[in-house]
């Protein structure tokens, strides 16, 4: 076990780099329990987040985390220019809430033991994207692209023009004319056969999954999903009592088959047939027709998980699912997010015309986007601003895939082998099993290897974490997901240097 501790002021901060808990948290629990013990007396200031990463040789991240949560706390005092103090009150005391609160240990599982099945599986649904932020990120669009400009015209617009009506909510199902715009832009460009009353507004992949599966699922019903296939919707699914059935993969996508022999009865099936997340291949036609096959068959629904297609870079992307559908039994989601910025928090629904009303209805029940930002979001695909910057976006994202093929390949030679496909915003790359022969190389499993770029603020998770718990490993054995769209220059050299100081490189 490798121990490392703080500098004079924090001789008593020692981080465990063996330990399944997180380096913030660590920080986090020493730091807080030195100040409610009075070890760091109030109005102690103390020494930056960089002098403090230094010593404990971390990166800045898990500190600025552990700051950041004891600010909120009111345990520390943040000042510009004056650095960061234990906060003390008029009389020179810890502030009286935090004085009296029992420090929360990462072990303490009492309260979550107090709360119902549903309730403890709610608290891991967002367990898998807490490190997705960083270089290689795998599900992050480019910031820095954001059309700032145009966004910025269309909320002038929009407040300048507005009427008495546009300050009431949207209805549940979402604002009329983003419901309009969407269901053309969707028609022309992806060719789905819908209207604009069967498209339905969400705020997102998870909210949807979620919703879907309260609306259209029995608690203890089941679900087919990939495997491995998409975390986040396979946790949000048996976060609302149904169960995941994990499925394999092939070189044809979900083997219905298995399906059909495992769980036939299933109420829904998960599944990304335009490119299957994370490998990247399409389902094959002949597939989809056994999948609307087995839907109609058991009057079971599929739920099309469309989550990258206007990102297609060299060859045009089969049509979608729903438009094979003849019998109602395909809901299609999409994500604006995607296209756009995470910090919207907007998707999309096209149900078959049945299920409309009643999945409108349902919405009436949830919180979901504003209606200003709907209606700007209406203005921006109206105008083909929107088409406009998928298209930017489309040479950008291609560009940046083969910057990232290259610096790995002058990096790592063909000692890091890569899987590129033409579309989405990752590539896979498998470590070798023996680095012994590269200068510097480190002979560390996958999951040591990304816990390691995490702590230098590089996202990299494994193939395996996509893998439903506990199956067989062996066919993602050494594969990491490496995302590119995110990558600027400087972010592309950092995740480079990252990667080869952790595993070692060519030189």
């Amino acid at each position: 076990m490798t121990r490392h501790s703080g500098g004079p002021v924090l001789d008593f901060l020692d981080i465990d780099r063996d330990s399944p808990i997180p380096l913030y948290h660590q920080i986090y629990t020493e730091l807080r329990r030195g100040i409610l013990s009075g070890r760091l007396a109030a109005g102690t200031r103390l020494p930056s987040t960089r002098s403090i990463a230094a010593e404990l040789g971390v990166s800045r991240r898990p500190l600025r985390e552990a700051f950041d949560h004891l600010t909120a706390e009111g345990l520390l005092d943040a000042r510009q220019g004056a650095g960061t103090m234990v906060r003390a009150r008029a009389d020179g005391r810890l502030p009286a809430a935090a004085a009296a609160t029992t420090p929360a240990g990462p072990d303490d599982h009492a309260m979550i033991a107090r709360l119902p099945a549903r309730g403890r599986a709610l608290t891991e649904t967002t367990g898998f994207d807490t490190r997705s932020t960083g270089a290689f990120s795998p599900t992050l669009p480019a910031a820095d692209q954001f059309p700032r400009a145009v966004f910025a015209r269309l909320a002038a617009r929009h407040w300048r023009m507005a009427a008495p009506h546009d300050f009431r909510k949207a209805p549940p199902a979402g604002h009329a004319g983003l419901r309009a715009a969407l269901a053309e832009y969707l028609r022309t460009a992806r060719g789905l056969v819908c209207t604009a009353d069967q498209v339905l507004i969400t705020a997102g992949g998870t909210h949807a999954i979620g919703l879907l599966a309260r609306l259209l699922a029995a608690p203890g019903s089941r679900a087919w999903t990939e495997n491995p296939g998409w975390p986040t919707g396979r946790q949000t699914l048996a976060a609302h009592q149904v169960q995941p059935v994990p499925l394999p993969v092939d070189g044809e996508g979900l083997v219905v088959e298995a399906g059909r022999r495992t769980a036939p009865d299933a109420a829904l099936a998960l599944v990304t047939p335009s490119r299957h997340y994370p490998l990247g291949m399409a389902m094959s036609l002949g597939r989809r027709l056994e999948l609307l096959d087995w839907a109609h068959d058991q009057r079971s629904w599929i739920v099309e998980d469309d989550y990258d297609s206007e990102f297609q870079y060299t060859t045009r992307v089969l049509p979608p699912l729903q438009s094979l559908d003849r019998h109602g039994s395909v809901i299609y989601m999409g994500s604006l997010s995607k296209v756009l910025t995470q910090a919207l928090r907007i998707g999309y629904l096209v149900v078959p015309q049945a299920l409309a009303g009643p999945l409108g209805r349902a919405l009436a029940h949830e919180k979901v986007v504003p209606t200003a930002t709907q209606a700007m979001l209406a203005r921006l695909i109206e105008t083909g601003e929107f088409a406009r910057h998928v298209r930017r976006m489309r040479h950008l994202y291609r560009r940046r895939q083969q910057a990232l093929v290259d610096g790995l390949a002058r990096r790592f030679g063909d000692r890091l082998p890569i899987a590129t496909t033409d579309s989405g915003f990752h590539l896979l790359a498998t470590l070798p099993d023996d680095p012994a022969g590269w200068p510097g190389g480190v002979a560390l499993d996958e999951d040591e290897t990304s816990r390691r770029l995490a702590e230098l603020d590089i996202a990299a998770p494994t193939l395996g974490s996509y893998l439903h718990p506990g199956a067989d490993r062996r066919a993602c054995r050494r594969v990491l997901v490496l995302g590119f769209a995110t990558l600027t220059d400087d972010e592309l050299a950092r995740g480079l240097d990252g990667l080869a100081a952790v595993i070692g490189g060519a030189g």
